[in-house]
């Protein structure tokens, strides 16, 4: 039997436009996809929690309840946190929060107020959906 040489019949791979056009078509779409998951990841990640949340609702009440008057900030404090922890339902869709707080307590101190306050929290921020 005549000996086969290897050599002659190895396919260089790379050599071979369609196997290679095809490697590099198989990069381009996964650029997309590893962007995609890596937002993903950073949104995970940074998702806030119900205690974020409530740090949040203090730098609020913070701002709005002037210095002057520190028993009534410590007094509206307490009662905000209160609201937070009972009136605050929270859905975690893993990627951000929405968070809902049922106003109803608090709308004596201020009638303006919507029944209903809505937040959305992500990239460890919130943002309300409507103005309050």
């Amino acid at each position: 039997m005549p000996e086969i040489d290897n050599v002659q019949h190895q396919t260089n791979y790379h050599s071979n436009p369609k196997i290679s056009n095809s490697k590099q078509w198989r990069l381009i779409p996964s650029a997309p996809i590893i962007a995609v998951m890596s937002l993903g990841s950073l949104l995970y990640i940074t998702n806030p929690s119900q205690n974020d949340f409530q740090q949040y609702v203090r730098e609020i009440v913070d701002r709005k309840v002037p210095s002057e008057n520190p028993i009534g900030r410590v007094l509206l404090s307490t009662l905000i946190n209160n609201l937070v922890n009972q009136e605050t339902y929270y859905k975690n869709y893993y990627l951000f929060t929405k968070f809902v707080v049922n106003t109803a307590t608090i709308r004596v101190l201020q009638e303006d107020l919507p029944p209903t306050i809505e937040v959305i929290g992500f990239f460890g921020t919130f943002v309300p959906l409507k103005p309050f």
